[in-house]
């Protein structure tokens, strides 16, 4: 067991200090915090606004106190609100630059008037026009109770998406609750490709080299092949979680620019079934990974064949559509239970229904015993492909391996 340990350390350490690496898990991140900058940028440029203008012909603001001449830009988000007598006053004072747009409350407002709102070439932002009705609102309710007020003023509050068993619920659309667990999917399936690729490459190359010679003397295969698949699967943990603390500081982050990402509710206990999942699909993907790299004489070759395999773990994603329009469909339930389709198409149809426990059982029970199938098979096909050096193995030596007892 100590020498399995040093094996995962030393791949671990390995693969950790690789450019591609340290790329690959900064560069999501930075990808992350740019679109949150952006974002913020955006939000705090659109939150700079010009005076308004305004004319109360309804006296609904007539308690409204004006702001001092001298000030343009509120100390607290939103624009300044100027009165003007009449609209000739204000739609001089638009022509003249001093404000930006201007909104005008007709004599019959409370009975059903129109408001007007004036602006000379461009209209004024959502924010400007959301500015005032939080400016009307407090007085229109002035005479009702403070719970009523209150009420109002906050609005009929946010809306719970929840399930009657509780287990899926969020707090906002139904494209939210598709759309995070698509972007888990998505990073968990990067994650796995990456890892795996280091694999393949570590395999080849010290096959290559024969060093897998030199360390098959003091280590059974067995002991070399796990520690390689442990090794690797903490890189692949290390990688998720720091795109996931990055995500989640960037989500805190753009809260306070956008509002409606407030509401938003981490499904915990899909964050947990992606992760029991994650953990076996990786050492399946690992296991054949390492079948792969002892079968075949060289990288070239072993990248075309790991592709196509790997190419099962994206094949959830063309049937969005179906997932959207029916995700209890016999074809996404025959793809939930494939153990190399399983941890996607799982994460993918979370979002859009409730996945029966059994399904979930099952394909876990399916995708763990690939996994341990694949520890057993990729450590005699590795002990064989060692004999073979300078060799490819052929359908025949593979199945041979396979039913081979030793290791």
């Amino acid at each position: 067991m100590q020498k399995l340990w040093l094996v995962a350390r030393y791949e671990y350490l390995k693969a950790v200090r690789r450019r591609s690496f340290v790329l690959a898990t900064l560069g999501v991140p930075l990808l992350i915090v740019a679109m949150v900058g952006v974002v913020s940028v955006l939000a705090m440029r659109t939150g700079v606004e010009g005076p308004v203008g305004y004319v109360d012909q309804s006296g609904v603001l007539a308690s409204v106190p004006a702001p001092p001449v001298d000030q343009t830009i509120p100390s607290v988000g939103g624009p300044v609100f100027r009165p003007y007598p009449n609209r000739p006053a204000v739609e001089a004072a638009l022509e003249a630059g001093d404000v930006q747009a201007a909104f005008i409350l007709p004599p019959d407002y409370l009975r059903g008037g129109e408001v007007v709102l004036l602006y000379a070439t461009r209209a004024p932002s959502d924010r400007v026009q959301s500015a005032f009705a939080n400016l009307i609102r407090p007085q229109l309710v002035a005479d009702a109770s403070p719970e009523v007020q209150d009420r109002v003023l906050k609005g009929p509050g946010g809306l719970v998406f929840q399930t009657t068993t509780g287990r899926m619920e969020t707090g906002e659309s139904g494209m939210l609750r598709l759309l995070f667990p698509v972007a888990v999917a998505l990073f968990l399936v990067i994650a796995v490709m990456a890892s795996a690729g280091y694999l393949l490459q570590a395999v080849t190359e010290e096959k290559e080299n024969r060093t897998m010679e030199i360390m098959t003397t003091s280590l059974s295969a067995e002991q070399l092949v796990v520690g390689k698949a442990v090794g690797l699967i903490a890189v692949s943990l290390t990688q998720v979680l720091v795109w996931l603390l990055v995500g989640a500081v960037a989500l805190v982050v753009a809260a306070q620019s956008v509002p409606a990402l407030r509401a938003v509710r981490v499904p915990w206990g899909f964050v947990g079934i992606s992760l029991l999942f994650f953990l076996p699909s990786f050492v399946l993907e690992a296991g054949i990974i390492t079948t792969v790299g002892a079968a075949v004489t060289d990288l070239r070759q072993g990248q075309q064949i790991s592709g196509f395999l790997q190419f099962t773990f994206w094949l959830p994603f063309f049937f969005l559509g179906l997932v959207i329009g029916s995700p209890d469909s016999p074809v996404l339930v025959v793809l939930s239970l494939f153990p190399l389709t399983s941890l996607t198409t799982i994460a993918l149809r979370w979002g859009a229904t409730v996945i029966p426990w059994w399904q979930i059982v099952v394909a876990w029970l399916l995708v763990a015993g690939a996994a341990l199938g694949m520890l057993m098979v990729a450590p005699r096909v590795f002990r064989r492909g060692m004999l073979r050096y300078g060799q490819h193995m052929k359908l025949g030596g593979l199945v041979e391996a396979v039913r081979s007892r030793e290791a």
